[in-house]
């Protein structure tokens, strides 16, 4: 370009100099007259450079959009002529893409979204403490007590620092009108770091965090909302929150529900709060693990020298008394993206596998699609060879083939998009039903990552076909009669193993999941919780003599309903509050533990405790009201495993223990009861036949006031527990009463291998269904390609039953050969789901050749009507063909 501008500028100024000369003048002064006139030659020549690349680049710009418009319209026209072929593509990638896009819902609110109205939430981070244990084991906390966090506060460090105590669940309110809400506590710095501005009303000032500064609470949108009806006039308003009353000074913005999990409700100053929660030494109280410490980096890059500068700090702080079990190993600081943060709870990790699922399932689409693609073409392949034949280049062509993916992922796409827009609460409820979800759906993120993995499928599905289709033999292709090579047919199988292996993976994790869930559900707890509930009454005054009158009110009260058929006194309820006292034979020391995984636990009860849990006492008796009265005979019933620890050899009837870590009274063993899940663990610890050994004792024994009333309905408990609600409510000191039936408490137990089953069966019935129809396609194209071959053997005298072999075998095969690279992986991935799985094994053989036995299955399914179809090929006709 550069030497066309310069023989340009010099035909030009030749040119001028000649007309000169011809007028009369000198070559020189002609010259000289042509140079004054053309002016600044460099600069022309810049100028005619830069329009010269202006040109050049929008011709390519031209020639690039012209191709991929002809390219897009030559692929709308091949899947108008193909709609069978066009439709079995779309519904598939809407399949894989679909599901994907519904996992995206929650992931992105689960891991991938930082707190919505926080000021460049990358540049906040969360510190956690890494903690050694005296019995070598590690843990991590993301909570500090209050020495550490004016370590920090008066270390050197690149950042600003700032305080809060979240996700304190306490009472709203007093009497019908009571809630739970979420209040977090911080201090002066916490707002400015966050750097969120309240949408009515005013933030916190400086002087409401003073130690004598009158109570305030700032609340959020949602809070605002359904409380006071996004009323305006809320602010001014007093309200009570757990043992305090504060005064609304202002609503914070939609969708900001704090600064990390869990969502948060009320935001109250930590100097005027502490000390109504805690007491007037709450600073000086080491026992008080509670405070977060939040930071602001300058620079990103400063993280490592704010964590070697907190650990110094930290460190340093720590005086002898502190900790006594644990040293400070390291202190880290985290993103507030919840997927990065240190201590992924249930959702996170059930999310990720939600990710990953959804992910094979996308792979098993691809590979579906990318079989499609390449048995499409081989039927077009006359039309392809003729025209590279008439000069069509290769590129052009694949860029057709690309283009025909891409425009039927991008509508595939917009398919699943609708879907997961106008289903996802349902998917919601189906994947994560009563798991609390934080933020809001974010429809362009959602819009933009759909997008995304429609694109990246589109070249996943079309770039095998793009490189393989186009090789086509013109003499091969011109003769109707000719048969390809068996390159692309290898290719073909080789993506039907995959699809099978996927599967594989997906399906044993179903089974893993499914069997876990049949185990928790077949699971004897010991007691029956339908038509349980858990009664909690939360008084006024927090006195011993106050609480215990309070529960014999309450119990009378409900006892008195119609609706009720007994109720206890309990200090702990399975799954929700655990044992807090424990229990020894005489002859044992105090701290001599008779089981390795711990001491005999014993509850605290009333009388009518194991009627009212449907427990049974096999051996011997209950308890008994008269064992309650003052002066009465300490007695208590033991747990089967207590029983036959303590005293292996003999009965454990009138035998004693001695409740508590004291010289306490020896309360003599009157009765044998079932072991009970849910003295201290969880579900998934509950090993049946090695629970905690377990003992109950009444209440006076043990020494403690109730925690709650159980009380068992007659009837359906959906009617009654507003009945138990109102009548606890009733009494005098009673501000709230949390009632909850036992068995919604268990069912969060099971909420993970509900989930489990149902992600893993639902994706992996939609990748199977999909592999076995891709399959079948293989197998149809290929009967329907040999079919001149099958009719000459036919009329060469072939059995049916060889050639139907000659179709079941390949699909058997394909199918084993991907079970033989699955079943391993599969194993490995399974022990990844261990600590998920309940009382089943990750190498479960009944999961693997379960799976073996569904894809082979699927195979023969998939194989059989083209095998009938070879079978009954009319040779004459086959071979007029």
């Amino acid at each position: 370009m550069d030497r066309e501008i310069d023989d340009e500028l010099e035909s030009h100024f030749e040119g001028t100099v000649e007309l000169l000369m011809r007028r009369g003048w000198s070559e020189a002064d002609a010259r000289a007259e042509a140079r004054r006139r053309f002016g600044d030659v460099d600069r022309y020549r810049r100028d005619l450079q830069r329009i010269g690349r202006r040109r050049v680049w929008w011709g390519r710009v031209r020639e690039v959009f012209s191709a991929a418009s002809s390219s897009t319209v030559a692929a709308a026209r091949s899947l108008r002529r193909s709609p069978g072929f066009s439709t079995a593509v779309l519904v598939t990638l809407a399949l894989g893409l679909g599901a994907n896009a519904a996992v995206f819902r929650v992931a992105d609110r689960l891991l991938l979204s930082p707190p919505e109205h926080v000021v460049d939430p990358g540049a906040v981070r969360l510190l956690s403490q890494s903690l050694i244990r005296d019995d070598g084991g590690a843990s991590t906390l993301t909570s500090f007590a209050w020495s550490d966090v004016e370590a920090v506060e008066g270390a050197d460090l690149p950042a600003m620092i700032a305080t809060g105590v979240p996700g304190m669940s306490e009472t709203l309110g007093e009497g019908a009108s009571a809630t739970r809400v979420r209040v977090l506590r911080v201090d002066d710095d916490w707002f400015p770091l966050v750097g969120v501005d309240v949408q009515l009303g005013r933030g916190f000032a400086p002087e409401d965090h003073r130690p004598d500064a009158l109570p305030v609470a700032l609340i959020g949108h949602d809070l605002w909302s359904s409380r006071f009806g996004s009323d305006p006039d809320a602010l001014g308003r007093v309200l009570r929150v757990g043992d305090g009353r504060y005064e609304v000074v202002g609503v914070l913005p939609d969708g900001f529900v704090g600064a990390d999990p869990p969502a948060t409700d009320v935001w109250l100053p930590l100097e005027v709060s502490a000390r109504t929660r805690w007491g007037d030494d709450w600073k000086t109280d080491g026992r008080i693990l509670a405070f977060r410490i939040y930071a602001r980096l300058d620079d990103p890059a400063q993280q490592p020298a704010l964590e070697e500068a907190a650990l110094a700090a930290m460190a340093a702080s720590r005086e002898s008394g502190y900790l006594l079990t644990s040293t400070l190993s390291s202190v880290d600081a985290w993103s507030l993206v919840p997927g990065e943060g240190p201590q992924p709870n249930a959702m996170i990790r059930v999310s990720r596998w939600l990710a990953a699922v959804a992910a094979l399932v996308l792979l098993v689409a691809c590979a579906n699609v990318a079989n499609l693609f390449l048995a499409h073409g081989e039927r077009v392949r006359r039309e392809v060879t003729l025209r590279s034949a008439l000069g069509a280049g290769r590129g052009r062509l694949i860029a057709e083939l690309l283009a025909r993916s891409l425009l039927l992922a991008l509508l595939g796409g917009a398919a699943a998009l609708a879907l997961a827009w106008t289903l996802g609460g349902a998917l919601d409820r189906l994947f994560l039903e009563g798991i609390e979800l934080g933020g809001r759906v974010r429809g362009g993120r959602l819009a933009a990552f759909v997008a995304l993995a429609a694109v990246a499928s589109a070249a996943l599905a079309g770039v095998i076909p793009a490189l393989v289709g186009p090789r086509v033999d013109l003499r091969s292709a011109m003769d109707s009669r000719g048969r390809t090579s068996t390159g692309s047919s290898r290719i073909r199988r080789v993506l039907v193993g995959v699809q099978a292996a996927l599967s594989a993976v997906l399906l044993v994790g179903a089974l893993l999941f499914v069997g876990s869930l049949r185990a928790a559900l077949r699971l004897d707890l010991g007691f029956d919780a339908d038509r349980v509930v858990a009664v909690r009454p939360e008084r006024e005054i927090e006195d011993p003599v106050e609480t215990a009158v309070v529960y014999r009110e309450a119990r009378a009260a409900l006892e008195a309903l119609s609706g009720v058929e007994s109720v206890t006194e309990t200090v702990a309820v399975p799954f929700m509050l655990i044992y807090g006292q424990t229990a020894r034979r005489p002859d044992q020391a105090a701290d001599d533990t008779p089981f390795a995984e711990g001491r005999v636990r014993v509850n605290g009860v009333g009388a009518d405790y194991f009627r009212t849990l449907g427990a049974e006492v096999y051996q011997g008796r209950a308890l008994e009201e008269s064992d309650l009265r003052e002066g009465a005979e300490p007695v208590a019933v033991v747990g089967r495993r207590a029983a036959e620890t303590l005293w292996p050899d003999e009965s454990p009837l009138n035998k004693c223990i001695v409740v508590g870590s004291g010289e306490g009274p020896c309360a003599r063993v009157v009765g044998v009861a079932e072991e009970q899940a849910g003295t201290r663990q969880t579900l998934q610890e509950f090993t049946p036949g090695l629970p905690d050994a377990a003992a109950w004792a009444p209440l006076p024994v043990v020494g403690r006031t109730p925690s709650a009333l159980l009380v068992r309905l007659r009837g359906d408990s959906g009617g009654a527990l507003d009945d138990v609600r109102r009548a606890v409510l009733g009494l005098p000191g009673v501000r709230y009463a949390e009632v909850l039936p036992l068995a919604d408490i268990i069912e969060r137990q099971l909420r993970s291998w509900r989930l489990g089953a149902a992600v893993f069966s639902l994706f992996g019935a939609v990748a199977l269904i999909i592999a076995v129809l891709g399959l079948y396609g293989v197998l149809t194209y290929e009967v329907a390609r040999r079919r001149r071959e099958i009719g000459i053997r036919m009329a060469l005298g072939a059995h049916a039953t060889r050639l139907a072999g000659a179709v079941l075998f390949p699909a058997v095969v394909t199918v084993a050969a991907g079970l033989a690279v699955a079943l391993p992986v599969s194993a490995w991935l399974a022990t990844r789901l261990e600590g998920l799985l309940y009382q089943v094994s990750p190498h479960s053989p009944v999961a693997f050749l379960a799976t073996a036995g569904a894809l082979l299955l699927g195979a023969l399914a998939s194989a059989l009507p083209p095998a009938w179809r070879a079978t009954h090929v009319d040779p004459r006709q086959s071979l007029q063909d």
